[in-house]
């Protein structure tokens, strides 16, 4: 029998400085794939989001159970893939976004280990993003932030920005390895 979690799930995403971002911005960024988008599953986990249950991905090994904690990842792909950029890059506007999961695990169960936290930023300070993994008791918290604080971002610095959206395209699909103790 598979053990069920209970997984619930804050999402923010705001523009910065009362700035309303447009539909057009929301579309845009929708379609060039960089916010709220699911991947693939693999094997069936079950779990309990809220009072509703349904399947995520994840992959039962032995007694380890690594699941994708993000139902709908936060940042499901870097957009910039090229090695060079030839055009400034210029966002819809700022932003700010923040997704935090609470799971409560069954009893006999715990993290296998704990994500290393991960906090960065381009120099400027005109992208920036925290991801954190905490256990106490039988509750796991992951909080992962992540801000645009600057809309347009010259070619000069187009390698510091296609990093760190790697970096936290990285954190918002790993999965986290749950055992059996």
């Amino acid at each position: 029998m598979t053990p069920i979690f209970l997984f619930f799930y804050t999402f923010a995403s705001l523009p910065n400085k009362n700035t309303a971002m447009s539909l057009k911005s929301i579309v845009i960024l929708a379609m060039i794939g960089c916010l709220w988008h699911s991947s693939a599953a693999q094997n069936p986990v079950n779990m309990i989001f809220g009072k509703e249950k349904f399947t995520i991905k994840g992959d039962v090994n032995h007694d380890t159970i690594h699941i994708f904690p993000f139902y709908m990842p936060p940042l499901a792909k870097n957009c910039f893939t090229s090695d060079k950029r030839l055009m400034p890059v210029e966002f819809p506007s700022e932003m700010s976004q923040q997704v935090v999961v609470n799971i409560t695990l069954p009893e006999g169960y715990t993290l296998a280990e704990i994500p290393q936290q991960v906090a960065a930023s381009t120099p400027d300070k005109s992208i920036s993003g925290i991801y954190f993994v905490s256990q106490t008791d039988n509750k796991v918290q992951i909080d992962f932030q992540f801000k645009i604080n600057k809309v347009l971002h010259q070619v000069e610095n187009y390698d510091k920005l296609r990093g760190i959206f790697d970096l936290f395209h990285k954190c918002s699909t790993q999965s986290i390895a749950i055992k059996k103790l």
